[in-house]
């Protein structure tokens, strides 16, 4: 090959490694104007999310996605989830890989809860993998302390899996990725009423090398959000903080409801009523801001926060329970990618935030 050749070629080699750089260097966001030390991240299942502007234009650099424990075992699954990565990483940002029931989307309440040795060999395939792509910072189980988990009732499970989870990423994997390089969210719970008692529980289970090793945790604080209400989360970050005074605590799942539940719920909206579209909306809006200063008030223990999630459904009814039943709806644009209000009032707040 000519030596004229061989230039160009590394010209255009060169050329084309900027390009996502540059994309991103024009959506970056300068830290030294945040009031908080704390960061804002945004949690999405779809790899779409990159190339919409009003994305873009939150210059959100933290993104977290939730796949399968057994993700490796689904190429469907891992094909979504490497496009996710890659498309992320692409843009310089930074993802939390999130593991969780093997049912994609929202579990199911018959999926099996696996042996501990089956997800030790998961992790050892899994996070070379992903490590390999870029990922730096793992989750254990997605609301390990959900009804619908197979871990529910079993805390003592969620610790060991966290135990082999450390193992894969900071022991066995040969990738040399120690803390903080390479970070794991321990435990992952959500703000229901046996939160504190799980969070115990899961502790009881670690001995003492573990107890200092789960370095960082997460909440899931959605009822304490759109209720506006303090109570759960302080008592899960006192429960927490009891077991280790200098773990980092992240909200890794919270968001602004528009529709949820029983069409007479606290939660609820008409997709063929305006007026019901309006309320819920501006709900999400009182949701979003409380969001922020809930971030504020716990300033000295929550450290990151995660939004769920950027598109909607437009308040959809689900018929198959012989109501009708809105299913879960926290995007904070329509299901087309226009922006609700809530988009608006997330992008003032965060502002203030680092990201």
């Amino acid at each position: 090959m000519s030596r004229t050749l061989t230039l160009a070629l590394a010209a255009a080699l060169t050329a084309l490694l900027a390009l996502p750089l540059a994309a991103s260097a024009a959506h970056r966001y300068d830290e030294s104007k945040a009031r908080y030390d704390q960061e804002v991240g945004f949690s999405d299942q779809s790899a779409r999310i990159f190339d919409d502007p009003a994305f873009q234009r939150l210059a959100i650099r933290r993104t977290r996605l939730i796949v399968p424990w057994n993700v490796m075992d689904d190429p469907q699954e891992l094909a979504k989830a490497t496009q996710y990565v890659r498309r992320s990483t692409a843009d310089g940002d930074l993802v939390l890989l999130h593991l969780g029931d093997e049912t994609p989307g929202n579990a199911v309440d018959d999926n099996p809860l696996p042996s501990r040795k089956r997800f030790a060999k998961a992790m050892d395939e899994l996070v070379p993998y992903f490590h390999s792509l870029g990922v730096r910072e793992f989750g254990v189980w997605n609301e390990a302390n959900h009804k619908s988990q197979p871990t529910d009732k079993r805390p003592d499970r969620a610790a060991e899996y966290f135990m082999e989870a450390y193992r894969a990423i900071h022991l066995k994997s040969g990738i040399g990725c120690k803390f903080p390089k390479c970070r794991i969210v321990a435990l992952d719970a959500l703000d229901e009423g046996d939160a504190t008692s799980y969070i115990r529980k899961f502790y009881r289970r670690l001995n003492n090398t573990y107890d200092n090793r789960a370095e960082t945790v997460g909440i899931h604080n959605y009822s304490a959000v759109n209720r506006f209400s303090n109570r759960v989360v302080g008592q899960m970050i006192g429960a927490f903080r009891r077991e280790n005074r200098g773990i980092d605590i992240w909200a890794t799942e919270v968001g602004g409801l528009v529709a949820f539940g029983s069409r007479n719920g606290s939660f609820a909206c008409n997709p063929n009523d305006p007026d019901s579209i309006e309320r819920a909306e501006a709900r999400q809006d009182r949701a979003i801001r409380f969001m922020f200063k809930q971030m504020r008030t716990f300033s000295r223990h929550l450290d990151r926060l995660y939004f769920y999630n950027w598109f909607g459904n437009d308040c959809r009814y689900d018929q198959s329970r012989g109501e009708d039943f809105n299913l879960f709806d926290a995007g904070i644009v329509e299901s087309d990618g226009d922006p609700r209000d809530g988009y608006y009032e997330f992008q003032r707040r965060a502002r203030d935030f680092r990201r």
